[in-house]
């Protein structure tokens, strides 16, 4: 899956992070099992998925999962007994899609009356994908094509190749000369590197400036300084 992000903040310090897919399909019965479902499936987003989270193993995520939901006493990871009306059972597939994600999916089984005692289903009724980072590797440097940059005059974009994008987590692009002359940046993943598109403003009075950045990672001991030649907006010379 491509993935290109761009950031609408202007930050100083801005952060890249991965995109998710979240996906679900149910028979659409509106029942208390469902409603129950709804509220797990909220409850991880905002505790793994918006936050971010990174795991090292499967085991750690099956362990978040557990606690984060360890005050719901109507959800059960095991068909064992004591089993109650509307309870739901939630069995947890993790998978590893890359060397940064890991793929969840649950599905979800309704509990129903048989022989005078609650058991579940054997067929799931709603499932829940998404997906979520791996915490990667400390590494000693990050490693681009180039550290000086420019744009062109017609567009604003001024492309930054990353070549070991595959082991790094998070991207930080702080601008430190020329501030004014920044607007915003986005990151897209090639698997193996990725593009830093750094938008510039046009220039004022048609003299070109030099801005300059901090590139960074949240896994990286160096840091890197980025000069980017901004002449968007330069008249065209006859």
């Amino acid at each position: 899956m491509k993935k290109f992000l761009t950031t609408l903040c202007l930050s100083s310090s801005l952060v890249i992070q991965q995109a998710y897919i979240l996906g679900c399909k149910t028979d659409n019965k509106e029942d208390i099992s469902k409603q129950k479902v709804e509220f797990v499936n909220n409850l991880l987003k905002q505790e793994i998925f918006e936050k971010k989270l990174r795991f090292n193993n499967i085991e750690e995520i099956i362990n978040k999962i557990k606690e984060i939901t360890s005050s719901l006493d109507y959800l059960h990871f095991d068909n064992k007994e004591d089993i109650k009306q509307d309870d739901i059972l939630a069995k947890i597939k993790i998978d590893t899609v890359s060397n940064k994600e890991f793929k969840i999916l649950i599905s979800y089984y309704k509990s129903y009356k048989s022989n005078g005692k609650f058991i579940f289903d054997d067929t799931y009724y709603y499932s829940f994908s998404f997906q979520i980072l791996k915490k990667l590797q400390y590494i000693d440097n990050i490693f681009v094509e180039k550290d000086s940059i420019e744009n062109t005059i017609d567009n604003s974009i001024a492309d930054l190749k990353i070549t070991n994008y595959n082991l790094i987590e998070d991207i930080y692009l702080t601008p430190i000369e020329n501030k004014d002359q920044f607007d915003i940046f986005g990151v897209e993943d090639k698997k193996d590197y990725a593009i830093v598109h750094v938008f510039m403003k046009k220039i004022v009075d048609n003299q070109s400036k030099i801005t300059k950045f901090i590139l960074s990672a949240s896994n990286a001991k160096n840091t890197l300084v980025i000069s980017v030649n901004n002449i968007y907006g330069m008249t065209k010379s006859k």
